[in-house]
């Protein structure tokens, strides 16, 4: 078993970890971008919910964002709900740099992807958002039954470094300015969504898609 002294040492190398690398050659988005319809690169991420799904949502979060976890609270619970054999879910990373947490929790997640519990440690990460730090994201791994010499190792190693920043300036390709946003069939929608709003959204979406088939 990995102890104290060695997550105290991840924690202290993540304290280190240089920032998301910005887009080579891709344009700053400004203030008044309006994306229209997108096709949304969901290669290797997470997912729930069924891989041919007519409608596909993608969220582009960040664990330390204090309107992400308000998203989760109060929308996200009724969207799996009502949802689940409806919709494909997915989660892209996109931990903003004003939050020194939300990288370190995005690779920690991954790790936990890796070992395929990304959902229930996505959920950990919500439900605890107040205390990120390097030590505790280790004992979250412990409390959902990882292997934690694994997870340990995959943290310290930054082993999903390249592709959550990746997903960071996929991001920014795709006009992103802050957490949460969402695609809904490519759709763009910024900000938190109310279940009304988003499900309403949803719905349309199965709706033309049910259309067309």
């Amino acid at each position: 078993a990995v102890g104290t002294s060695a997550a105290k040492a991840v924690a202290l190398q993540l304290t280190q970890m240089p920032q998301p690398r910005a887009i080579a050659a891709q344009p700053t988005p400004t203030l008044f971008a309006t994306p229209g319809k997108q096709a949304i690169d969901i290669t290797n991420a997470p997912f729930w919910g069924p891989a041919d799904a007519k409608v596909t949502v993608v969220e582009f979060g960040d664990f330390e964002c204090p309107y992400c976890e308000y998203y989760y609270k109060m929308t996200y619970p009724l969207i799996k709900q009502n949802y689940a054999t409806k919709i494909r879910y997915v989660f892209r990373d996109w931990p903003s740099p004003a939050h020194p947490n939300a990288f370190p929790a995005a690779l920690a997640g991954q790790c936990a992807n890796d070992q395929g519990k990304f959902w229930q440690y996505h959920d950990m990460l919500y439900e605890h958002q107040s205390n990120l730090s390097g030590e505790s994201l280790i004992n979250y791994a412990d409390q959902l039954g990882l292997n934690k010499t694994q997870f340990t190792d995959c943290y310290a190693k930054q082993k999903f470094y390249n592709m959550i920043s990746d997903d960071f300036n996929l991001g920014v390709h795709y006009h992103i300015r802050g957490t949460p946003t969402f695609f809904i069939n490519g759709e763009f929608y910024e900000g938190v969504q109310a279940y009304e709003y988003m499900s309403r959204a949803i719905d349309q979406s199965l709706q033309a898609a049910a259309a067309t088939s």
